[in-house]
């Protein structure tokens, strides 16, 4: 009949431990992935329809080089059903309405580490289980006030985290604890939306959104609730907080080559349910124990970017640069009374502003219908003000040069990968180190078949096979080696 339509995909991967630069094999980076997703759309003669959806992945058996322990299962199930209205002339209508579920699973051990001889937690097994369940819905419109027409949006949702952790000691005199990760800890949010769109000339378009949402957070265990009212000498209450969003973007179409646009956004951040109520959560990206702190105060930011491009019919050269500065910033502080040699500890606190600013230049020309080069660099700077030192996690200036050559059936690419050297690090809040400068020389060959049904794409990277990390790679695990890879595609 036309009004029903079913999809079906699924892919499956399975990976031994992979090779960085001079064939050096990176242990504890096997896994093996199940991915299944099922889709029905109905058609109603009224031109409304409904959609369901379901995704169920599986991975097993996943080594995280970077943590103390792998994951020997994790299975999502993502499920959701929308209905969507016909357009209609009415000055109040309905566009989408969606509720969603999901739940999500994790086992992981220590089983095949060397827990003897770790510098971190030696000498016991920790296996871990956590599980995070939500509900939600979703809505959205537009509306005619006052001759004004705007979109509107409604979402809302609940959710409930779970995880414990057994500390099995290799000596037998050193008696086994269990603890909790997360227990009971709930999170409720109820959001609501404005967006408005005003065409202030033929060249000039600006666009309004504002949000208001409330959200508590909080742990229904009086037990667990305990811990954190021993640690700091208050009685723990669920956090509940109004907060508040907004954003002002406006394109100038300055004429035929030239555009301008620039973005304004102020938004408010509560502190997630590990950073409010996680215990002994082991952040991998610097190495401590995480405990959480209920009473958090709400992080604050302001980002501001301008973006120009300047375009004719085979050039285009585009800049963009951004500002964004954080009050009350959320990060992890030493705690020395429980820290030690073996047991390094951090809990979550506002320490002061932070800012984070940088740009990005991206150039394209095409020389001839065979020939054309791309050329992209960007660059960030990243401070944390109250401390006088740089925030963790930042890339240095980095960029990529590429090459296309087009001919008939043809197309093929080379491209030149770099980063500078980073020398900014953080000393204080978190154990950074330097990173070395890398370059790496990748290359595609592009063909097309059988009159364009069949294309084949052939594509080498790092074709010096060079070792090296970049300096967001957690755990200083380095990228992956020479590596072929072959993918085909056929239109029927």
């Amino acid at each position: 009949s036309g009004r029903n339509a079913v999809r079906f995909s699924g892919s499956y991967k399975k990976a031994n431990d992979f090779i960085a630069g001079n064939d050096r094999t990176i242990d504890n980076t096997q896994y093996e992935k199940l991915n299944l997703n099922v889709s029905y759309k109905h058609t109603f003669p009224s031109k409304n329809s409904i959609e369901a959806n379901y995704i169920t992945d599986k991975a097993y058996d996943v080594g995280y080089p970077a943590l103390l322990m792998d994951a020997t299962k994790a299975l999502a199930d993502i499920g959701q059903i929308q209905f969507n209205f016909a357009p209609s002339n009415n000055d109040f209508q309905f566009k989408k309405i969606q509720v969603y579920a999901n739940m999500i699973r994790h086992w992981m051990d220590d089983d095949d580490r060397d827990v003897a001889n770790r510098e971190v937690m030696r000498g016991m097994h920790m296996p871990m289980y956590g599980t995070t369940k939500t509900f939600g819905t979703r809505m959205n419109g537009r509306a005619t006030l006052f001759d004004h027409s705007f979109e509107w949006f409604v979402n809302g949702f609940s959710s409930e985290a779970f995880g414990d952790m057994e500390m099995i000691s290799l000596d037998q005199t050193i008696e086994d604890m269990y603890i909790y990760n997360l227990d009971d800890v709930d999170t409720h949010n109820l959001g609501l939306g404005i967006k408005h769109q005003f065409r202030l000339s033929e060249s000039v378009l600006m666009k309004l959104e504002e949000n208001l949402s409330y959200k508590s957070l909080g742990t229904g265990s009086d037990q667990y609730a305990s811990f954190f009212e021993g640690a700091y000498g208050r009685e723990v209450e669920t956090q509940q907080k109004i907060l508040l969003s907004g954003s002002l973007s406006t394109l100038w179409i300055v004429n035929n080559q030239w555009s301008l646009s620039g973005n304004i956004v102020y938004s408010e951040r509560m502190g997630n349910h590990m950073e409010l109520y996680g215990h002994y959560i082991y952040n991998y990206t610097d190495g401590y124990f995480y405990d959480g702190n209920p009473w958090l105060d709400t992080e604050r930011s302001v980002n501001t970017d301008i973006n120009t491009t300047f375009e004719t019919e085979n050039h285009s050269f585009t800049l963009s640069l951004f500002h964004k500065q954080y009050f009350n910033y959320i990060d992890g502080v030493l705690a020395e009374d429980v820290s030690s040699l073996d047991f390094q500890f951090k809990r979550y606190a506002n320490v002061g502003d932070a800012t984070i600013s940088g740009g990005e230049f991206r150039m394209l020309n095409n020389f001839s219908h065979t020939f054309s080069l791309e050329n992209r660099v960007s660059y960030l700077y990243a401070q944390n003000r109250t401390l006088g030192e740089p925030l963790p996690l930042i890339p240095p200036l980095k960029g990529n040069s590429m090459i296309h050559i087009h001919h008939k059936k043809n197309m093929w690419m080379a491209e030149v990968e770099w980063a500078a050297a980073q020398n900014r690090i953080a000393k204080t809040m978190s154990i950074e180190d330097q990173t070395d400068a890398y370059a790496i020389l990748n290359a595609t060959l592009e063909r097309s078949w059988m009159k364009g049904s069949l294309t084949s794409i052939l594509s080498l990277n790092n074709l010096l096979d060079d070792y090296y990390h970049t300096h967001t790679s957690i755990g200083n695990i380095p990228e992956a080696g020479r590596n072929v890879m072959l993918s085909l595609s056929y239109n029927f």
